[in-house]
């Protein structure tokens, strides 16, 4: 079965046990109220908070893992080691793709993401996100 979830940046201020929160990345089933404000609907000791998050930093887990066990949700930085290039994981035409261009001067295309996942030869790590990491982007912030 597929799993199936969500992470946005939180726009609350902190858990119900004062962890600071805003800013952060929830993780859990994402809802949209009708008034327009998404929000991530986040288990925690044996019930469940919702928390508003910015619409532009959701993304879809995409049920595949780094060669470290990490999940990799859209938005997230990889580094494939088969040629040591940078993709970003986005959605398009119906699959999660591992796109070049985004990270890469000159270059355009990429893979579907399972291809940079399944085989042992070339395995990827997370190495940020598009989020907290603009400067792995080509023209990012530096």
């Amino acid at each position: 079965m597929r799993t199936i979830k969500f992470r946005g940046k939180s726009i609350d201020g902190e858990l119900p046990n004062g962890e600071e929160l805003y800013g952060n990345f929830v993780y859990g089933n994402l809802l949209l109220h009708k008034n327009g404000v998404y929000r991530i609907l986040v288990p925690i000791d044996g019930g469940f908070e919702n928390y508003k998050v910015a619409p532009h930093t959701i993304g879809q887990f995409t049920g595949l893992h780094d060669k470290n066990g990490n999940e990799i949700y859209e938005g997230d930085i990889l580094r494939w080691y088969e040629n040591n290039l940078l993709y970003v994981v986005t959605f398009e035409s119906g699959m999660f793709y591992a796109s070049i261009k985004e990270c890469n001067e000159g270059m355009i295309g990429g893979f579907p993401l399972h291809r940079l996942t399944e085989y042992d030869y070339g395995k990827c790590e997370i190495v940020g996100n598009i989020h907290d990491n603009p400067e792995l982007l080509k023209g990012g912030d530096e």
